[in-house]
């Protein structure tokens, strides 16, 4: 409501939603603050961390997400800093994978799972910035831009679920 005039939800999965193969409402991971917490310990941050929080400059949604999101992240122990950069430093660094921590959008230009999918979570995909990579997905996702439904829609439910395991773990 704050950020979006209510235009905006909790994500749900990799594909985004509204788009065909969506099939959830409900995220698939929920929030659980001892579990963050032990979790930090268990990694060596017993004491909490401290993080940088890179956002774009001119755009005041990702800089109140971040207030957001920094937050969300005090109550597990993470400290975020929130660090402005100008449009041109902040998509360089973005381009070249030097942010570590950041608040970003996506606006899909196609209506569709596969574009979403390949853009954003295949090892190349354009707006893939943290490198995420899955030969699995790769493959599922390359057979699906070519296959004609039924077998489009199975073959994207693979990697999505997928996705969706790993955002669990």
């Amino acid at each position: 409501e704050q950020v979006y005039c209510g235009r905006a939800g909790r994500a749900v999965g990799p594909v985004p939603r509204g788009f065909p193969g969506q099939v959830r409402d409900d995220p698939p991971y929920g929030t659980d603050v001892a579990r963050s917490r032990a979790l930090l310990a268990d990694a060596g941050f017993p004491k909490g961390l401290d993080v940088e929080l890179s956002v774009d400059s001119e755009s005041p949604d990702d800089e109140t997400l971040a207030v957001f999101a920094r937050a969300a992240l005090a109550k597990v122990g993470v400290r975020a800093r929130i660090r402005k950069l100008t449009p041109a430093v902040f998509a360089e660094q973005r381009a070249r994978k030097k942010l570590l921590f950041f608040v970003d959008e996506a606006f899909w230009w196609v209506h569709d799972p596969t574009y979403a999918l390949l853009m954003g979570f295949t090892t190349q995909g354009f707006l893939n910035h943290v490198s995420y990579s899955s030969p699995a997905v790769d493959r599922l996702v390359a057979s699906a831009r070519s296959a004609e439904s039924p077998e489009r829609e199975k073959l994207l439910a693979e990697p999505r679920d997928l996705l969706t395991a790993a955002e669990k773990s």
